[in-house]
């Protein structure tokens, strides 16, 4: 694996246990208010500011991760 390959999954656990954090505790009021936007079962993902924060780290952890090798 390369640097980019471990670099990447270490965000994505670092994401990963942001948005576990932000799902089990109560946090700060989310940015966008995803009850209205999505249905409900997908809206309970994102309660508040950490776990969206945490779902956009590991969103974002995907370009390094599965980015081509050389």
């Amino acid at each position: 694996m390369s640097r980019l390959n471990v670099f990447g999954w270490g965000l994505m656990t670092v994401g990963c246990v942001l948005w576990l954090y932000g799902y089990l505790a109560d946090g700060h009021a989310a940015l966008i208010a995803w009850s209205e936007l999505l249905p409900g079962w997908i809206a309970e993902f994102v309660p508040n500011l950490e776990a969206e924060v945490g779902m956009a780290t590991m969103i974002a952890a995907m370009v390094p991760t599965y980015w081509p090798n050389r």
